[in-house]
């Protein structure tokens, strides 16, 4: 074993992991940062050895997969980390998953097939039964060359502690984390642990245990010497400018003037909440302590006060915030209590059982405000004679308030370490303002927040970041203009003043610095002898106040324009695409069998038309600037796939052996993507077929080892739901996240498409990449890659597509368009946004575009014959109205001369249909007939928002009934929520079939179908002239239901008009 490294996994078991209910456990996973008792976790040790136990926190080998809880409902466990710990005839693996979340728990056996194959797939279904809470932090002292352990324990439970030794890492030096048990069924709260070296540094966990032998989750890691003191949990300032913060390792509070000066070290206890009151004074309350202490700001204790009994049974503290007589208002995991400043209580409220656990209280007058980041919402509350009433709640959509502070009376600040953004909304639940961590340019991960006067103090990791309280907040981050050729100035604010300085640096040279001496608040300075189309990284002097104070912002970046006429600039990316075409899986296969072969010629045809249909893609949908220069390679080499599991991830010291035999090595690329034609054999026809079934797996580009991005999937037959083209298109874009990732630019966008991750006024698959391709990403922020290879070529005519470059996917010459003439066909469209009228995709992911077809003919200035030039035409690719005639058809199955209103037809080789389609004030109609027999598909998107926003997506299937005249009916709602424990999802409740009038008659082999969809405007179908609502339609003359002919260009929605 010791010849592996991190740059592989040994074997990793994952899987989903679901709540009882079904839905998706998407809870955070434990992080002795955020401690909180609604997180997941998990325990996993080999059956029979419960003395040595992993984590999550113990981390896959391969530094590029995710995280094993990512928080999106799938778990990994890295069993290499027990590598040395196998028992030499056990293959069971025993795992407990523990959710606070909804108070869930799972533990199950797992058998373990060939360690080999590096991985295996097993689901977890938590269960809502009793078990334990871990109710206690751990607190580590090392004394005398020994560890002392503490915890507060419970009567009725025993503990189990474990340790593990910190400098025990991988190759690359992230600690393995595997704990060995070192106590057991402990009845104390304290432990001595004496077998320490005082060299190393060690990490405890405990897990609690009862009576009937039920454990709980493991604590958080608590480690003997921390590196630092971690990041501040709590901020509270004085009028001073100096601050009180506690931190997340280190039991104490430190007072720091605006110089970053340590004025004061207070000694804490556990769980200490703290809060400055009108008098300039600290106020400090703690759960381990029967006083409540009173400091001033040079840290002078001014008075102790007795604790109240009441509060000590409410739960652990979570956060303090201090009203106008000093009145204190104290959030605890269970509920608000308020007191007097002499502890007398002045009103109590209990949150419900099983509510998420909340992290921040902040109050203004008689309003008080509690941020639950699990529920992602603030609840409002108002404190009057004693009572504490709701009297509403904010849903932060995708955000995770763990912060939140009141502005004024109507508005309120919440801090997001997750977004790395600050928020403000108001108290009708409007977002009205958004400082993200670009805009300030200072803050990394903000949590606690409070205001004090004109300022909001934020605690931000290692420092307090200063800002304004008053929104809308000027802007921070700099802009940039290009005042001549070879020039860039960047203009700027600053909350204070401060002198003018930029150090900047181009591809890794040396900083170079130009200042201005002079101290002012708006701050310009022009960088100058700048080449054209690159990347500049540069820091600005700190444009806001931080505690400590820091001299240089945050690293911002621009690239330079293209300042010479006649030129377009285009980043190459350099793949290599490696087919396997001799592959089965031996264990799978019957005796008797005829030999495999490699895949036929046009086979391997098909699977390359595929690549470069999805090369074709990017490059006209980047708007033509990203080109996909890929090698094609194959290997005929028989594989047998038995040994390395369902989805293998390549060998790369064994793709580099393939590359260098002809003659090319990793270091030329910037991705691979590795496809395995893998066979099986088809009984029914006798013969082998390709056996893949979509589905891929994607590293991201390796800046440390130097390794390029690697996607990998077994080929697809040409029936497939999921072609070549759509693996590839799909799981390369990964490898393009991941690389401007690595670029500093995390915001790419996530093409997983949910509200909660990246979303828009777009349709499925293609069309989500397409519109990431042309809207998520300026044209010239593909040059903000630390990768590729930058082309300047020549463009007459300026419109962005190059003259005569046979390279390239395509040109002007092979599009036939006039190299000098931005609009060759005068039709007022001109030739880059007549490219851009389609996504180009014939065969999309289940769907294929029907007959007749028209891509863009840059020469045509009516491609669909319509009569209207395509510069003034709504749907220039399709001869059809946009408009829908309000009409009220008879529902009976038969279409009448003149009844219906015609939109589209289609003539494929697999048949043909009609499609008619009108409205009234109750009813969307539409009607069919189709040639052969086959289901109709219909989708719609009433609130013209996209497929993946909100709950309006509905779909519609029927299906000939061959006994009656009443089709067989399917509805769905694909619901796309902002609900994080539920990511979209289809919902055939919300619209029930019951609800749609239909009728169907059949002649021999033609349908004809009529149907009436009722008005719904809880989901968006209202029905009102002028209205549009967005449509895609088909037929499934495939029997599998596999892939279906569309009417319009596949995986896009259309958008028509109601009208008279």
């Amino acid at each position: 074993m010791n010849h592996l490294t991190a740059a592989e996994n040994f074997f990793v078991l994952w899987g989903t992991i679901t709540h009882s209910d079904e839905t998706s456990c998407v809870h955070r996973p434990l992080d002795s940062h955020f401690p909180r008792p609604n997180q997941l976790s998990y325990v996993a040790y080999f059956e029979g050895r419960p003395e040595t136990i992993i984590t999550e926190q113990s981390p896959k080998w391969n530094f590029r997969d995710d995280p094993t809880l990512p928080g999106n409902g799938y778990f990994g466990i890295e069993i290499g980390n027990l590598h040395e710990d196998v028992p030499e005839h056990s293959d069971k693996l025993l795992v407990s998953y523990s959710c606070y979340g909804v108070n869930e728990q799972v533990t199950n056996l797992v058998n373990l097939r060939d360690l080999k194959l590096r991985h295996q797939q097993h689901e977890a279904k938590l269960k809502s039964i009793q078990f334990p809470n871990f109710h206690s932090a751990l607190h580590v002292n090392r004394e005398n060359g020994r560890n002392i352990i503490e915890w507060s324990g419970r009567q009725e439970l025993t503990y189990n502690l474990y340790r593990t030794n910190l400098t025990d890492t991988l190759p690359d030096g992230r600690p393995k984390r595997v704990y060995q048990r070192i106590a057991e069924a402990l009845n104390s709260d304290v432990y001595t642990d004496h077998i320490i070296d005082s060299t190393f540094r060690y990490g405890y966990i405990a897990v609690a245990e009862d009576e009937s032998g039920r454990q709980s989750g493991h604590s958080p890691e608590v480690v003997d010497v921390p590196i630092d003191r971690g990041p501040i949990t709590h901020v509270a300032p004085f009028s001073d400018g100096s601050v009180a913060v506690t931190y997340t390792q280190a039991d104490e509070i430190v007072i720091i003037d605006d110089h970053g000066k340590e004025v004061a070290t207070l000694t804490a206890g556990t769980n200490q909440v703290i809060a400055v009151d009108r008098n300039n004074h600290l106020w400090v309350v703690q759960n381990d302590l029967e006083e409540v202490n009173v400091y001033s700001p040079t840290g002078k204790m001014i008075k102790n006060i007795p604790w109240s009994e009441e509060l000590l049974e409410n739960g652990k503290m979570v956060d303090l915030s201090i009203g106008k007589k000093s009145e204190l208002y104290i959030l605890t995991e269970k509920g608000i209590n308020i007191f007097s400043p002499t502890l007398q209580s002045k009103g109590t409220l209990y949150f419900e059982d099983g509510i998420a656990s909340p992290t921040s209280i902040s109050m203004i007058n008689d309003q008080i405000a509690v941020a639950f980041p699990v529920e992602h919402k603030v609840e409002i509350y108002r404190h009057n004679k004693g009572k504490i009433q709701n009297t509403g709640t904010i849903f932060t959509n995708h955000s995770e308030p763990w912060g939140v502070q009141w502005l004024n009376t109507d508005e309120f600040a919440i801090s997001d370490p997750f977004l790395k953004s600050v928020t403000v909304y108001s108290t009708n639940g409007n977002m009205i303002g958004l400082l993200e961590q670009s805009v300030i340019s200072s803050y990394g991960s903000p949590r606690a927040i409070t205001r004090h006067g004109d300022e909001l103090f934020i605690a931000d990791g290692q420092k307090v970041s200063v800002l304004p309280a008053k929104f809308p907040t000027p802007t921070f981050v700099p802009e940039v203009t290009f005042s001549g050729e070879g020039e860039a100035t960047l203009t700027w604010r600053s909350w204070q003043k401060t002198e003018s300085s930029v150090r900047f640096w181009i591809n890794g040279d040396d900083k170079k610095v130009i200042s201005n001496p002079i101290m002012m608040g708006d701050h310009s300075i022009t960088l100058k002898d700048l080449m054209p189309v690159t990347r500049i990284d540069y820091e600005i002097t700190a444009p806001l106040r931080t505690i400590p104070p820091t001299l240089w912002s945050t690293s911002f970046d621009f690239v330079t324009p293209l300042w010479e006429s006649g030129k377009t600039a285009v980043l190459k990316l350099p793949l290599a695409v490696i087919l396997h075409t001799h592959a089965i899986d031996i264990d799978n296969q019957l005796k008797g069998h005829p030999a495999t072969t490699p895949i036929s010629a046009d086979e391997v045809a098909r699977i390359r038309n595929e690549i470069e249909d999805a090369v074709l893609f990017y490059w006209h949908n980047s708007r033509m600037k990203l080109f996909l220069d890929v090698d094609f390679f194959t290997s005929d080499e028989f594989w047998d796939v038995a040994p390395f599991g369902e989805h293998p991830a390549p060998d790369l010291d064994r793709v580099e052996a393939f590359l260098s035999s002809r003659d090319h090595h990793l270091s030329d690329y910037v991705g691979i993507l590795r496809i395995i034609a893998e066979q099986r054999y088809d009984e029914e026809k006798n013969s082998w077929v390709i056996a893949g079934r979509g589905g891929g797996f994607t590293w991201g580009i390796n800046p440390i080892d130097n390794y390029p991005g690697v996607s990998w999937w077994r080929a697809t037959p040409a029936v497939e739901s999921s072609g070549n083209n759509w693996l590839f298109v799909h799981e390369y874009h990964h490898q393009l996240d991941a690389m401007f990732q690595e670029s500093g630019h995390p915001e790419y966008p996530f093409n997983h498409f949910s509200p909660m991750e990246y979303a828009g006024p777009f349709g499925e698959h293609f069309d989500g990449n397409a519109y990431i391709l042309r809207q998520g990403w300026h044209q010239n922020d593909w040059f903000l890659s630390r990768w590729g290879e930058k082309l300047l070529l020549d463009d007459k005519d300026g419109d962005g597509i190059p003259d005569n470059s046979p390279f390239l996917p395509s040109d002007e010459i092979r599009l036939g368009s006039h190299p000098d003439k931005k609009d060759s066909d005068n039709d007022g469209l001109d030739d880059l946004n007549e490219v851009l009228l389609s996504n180009w995709v014939v065969h999309a992911v289940g769907e294929d575009w029907g007959p007749p077809v028209h891509f863009p003919n840059l020469l045509n200035p009516d491609i669909d014959g319509d009569g209207l030039k395509d510069g003034e035409d709504p749907l220039p690719l399709y001869s059809l109205d946009p408009g829908i005639v309000r009409r009220s058809p008879t529902i009976d199955g038969y279409i009448q001369k003149g009844e219906w209103p015609f939109i589209h037809d289609l003539q494929d080789d697999l048949g043909s249909g009609e499609f008619y389609f009108c409205w009234d004030s109750d009813f969307l109609y539409g009607a069919v007939r189709i040639q052969p027999l086959a289901p109709f598909h219909l989708q719609i998107d009433a609130n013209i928002d996209g497929w993946f926003v909100g709950r309006d997506n509905l779909v519609f299937r029927f299906f000939p009934n061959l006994v009656g005249d009443e089709p067989n009916v399917e509805t769905n709602v694909f619901v796309c929520d902002m609900q994080p424990e539920k990511y979209p999802h289809m919902d055939s409740n919300l619209f029930p079939a019951e609800l749609i009038v239909s009728k169907d008659s059949v002649s021999d082999d033609l349908w004809t179908l009529e149907f009436a969809i009722p008005k719904n405007e809880a989901l968006g179908l209202r029905l009102e002239e002028g209205d549009q609502i967005g449509i895609n339609a088909g037929y499934y003359f495939d029997k599998t239901l596999q892939r279906r002919v569309s009417l319009f260009e596949p995986n896009r929605i259309i958008y028509l008009t109601l009208k008279q």
